[in-house]
């Protein structure tokens, strides 16, 4: 694996490089039509997207690296010249680790399992049922364990009970439940990894969908379609890959809960699935069936439960869509159906939005955070909702951030992995749930090999 070390200030001149850039790009209409969407663009590449719980014990390896993919709140990255994508390239930033260090690339987390890909493009799980119960009797476990039958894996995502791998071959693989067809293998239930697309690029689940980008450009989905977020059309269920009609030229894709995103590589922004709140942006409440265009010149995005947030090529945030907790950061609670800017927040490089909270990180490492806070989930010392952008004052020189249903994290320039919200305390067999209030550092990650 190559290790990337970058100097803060440059890191940071590369960053904001790419926004610019990005801001020059001209933004073009697109009108309905029967052709495909595809269009050219200075900035292209991959989005690397984060995800979260990793275990804390008193006895393992520290962790200096981690770069997160969790199914339903896909991030930007923060320093790349070029986005990166939610399937987490093994190209990602990382710092070296020395000998007696576990080198983590990618952490992914359903409902009740959670996966790991690690530098050597091996996968490690713990707790729930995606796990090969015929190979490793590994169900609930409560520390990782290696997972047999994959390796050279470069991306991982993971809905709400299944999982997705990317291997360095661009294939593109599945298990789990799959009662909705979200494994792609036609099957509802697979306990082993099996083949589902090729020439894969990234990947992103949603709770019980999946949404795939292939190396030509072009978009495939499948699983559950209740609220039309396979994009294709209709709200008929896929149980293996179908491609997205009229989307070409993608660069990024996203999927959380029952809706999915995707952007172009001039920077266009298209949504489609459920609208319950208006998350999709396009003026309504009504759920799509087919991608619709609502914004031009987006850097990157990051998808809640039920709202959205989009950076701009010009380091500024829009939101919009539930705003029940405030997270859409204008000092109200009152919801919106249109992108409109958050007020005071501007030279952002990197979003990341969960169960209705909100997280920027500014190109000088600092984190905001703003929205639903019942469980300590932004970090700033006390529960309580908070409708404007708040600084997390105990966060600084950080690289990345990643929201999850109930909690958050971040990573430091020097690796060190932070949390808050609502965490698992856990030996093994049982766990229990805390709310921390203020960002905790985390250092270690316990491994162990299937028995």
């Amino acid at each position: 694996m190559k290790k990337v070390n970058l100097n803060r200030k440059a890191a940071l001149a590369i960053g904001m490089s790419a926004l610019l850039v990005a801001s020059a790009v001209s933004a073009q209409s697109v009108e309905d039509s029967a052709d495909p969407i595809q269009r050219q663009s200075a900035v292209t590449g991959e989005q690397a997207v984060p995800r979260t719980e990793i275990m804390p014990s008193s006895e393992g390896v520290s962790v200096t690296e981690v770069t997160y993919s969790v199914y339903g709140v896909p991030a930007a990255p923060v320093f790349p010249a070029a986005p990166l994508s939610p399937a987490v390239p093994k190209q990602a930033l990382t710092v070296a680790p020395t000998a007696a260090q576990k080198s983590l690339l990618a952490v992914t987390n359903g409902k009740n399992h959670t996966l790991v890909l690690d530098d050597e493009g091996q996968l490690w799980i713990w707790e729930g049922k995606t796990a090969n119960k015929e190979e490793t009797g590994a169900y609930n476990r409560m520390l990782p364990f290696h997972y047999p039958g994959l390796e050279h894996v470069s991306a991982i995502a993971g809905g709400e009970s299944h999982n997705m791998a990317l291997t360095d071959d661009g294939t593109l693989w599945g298990w789990g439940n799959s009662q909705f067809g979200q494994v792609g293998n036609g099957s509802s239930e697979q306990e082993t990894p099996v083949p589902v697309l090729s020439g894969v690029k990234a990947v992103a689940s949603g709770a019980i969908h999946t949404v795939a980008l292939k190396e030509d450009g072009t978009v495939w989905s499948w699983g559950d379609n209740t609220y039309g977020q396979l994009g294709i059309g209709t709200t008929e269920q896929a149980g293996m890959p179908v491609q997205v009609p009229r989307l070409a030229g993608v660069r990024q894709v996203f999927a959380q809960d029952f809706s999915s995103a995707a952007i172009l590589e001039d920077g266009s922004l298209f949504t489609w699935g459920a609208n319950n709140a208006g998350q999709l942006g396009e003026g309504t409440m009504a759920d799509r069936s087919t991608p619709t265009n609502v914004l031009t010149a987006v850097y990157s995005a990051a998808l809640g439960s039920n709202h959205m947030l989009a950076l701009m090529s010009d380091g500024t945030v829009q939101a919009w869509g539930d705003n029940s907790y405030g997270q859409l950061g204008d000092g109200t609670t009152a919801g919106r159906l249109l992108p409109a800017a958050v007020p005071g927040l501007s030279g952002i490089s990197m979003l990341a939005a969960g169960n209705g909270q909100s997280l920027a990180l500014t190109v000088e490492g600092e984190v905001w955070s703003w929205g639903n806070n019942n469980k300590g989930q932004l970090g700033l010392g006390q529960v309580g909702d908070q409708t404007s952008p708040a600084r997390i004052e105990d966060l600084q020189d950080i690289l990345y951030i990643q929201a999850n249903a109930n909690s958050s994290a971040a990573i430091q320039t020097n690796g060190l992995l932070y949390r808050w919200g609502d965490l698992p305390t856990s030996r093994p067999g049982k766990r229990k749930w805390e709310a921390i209030m203020e960002p905790m550092p985390l250092q270690t990650f316990s491994v162990r090999t299937a028995d």
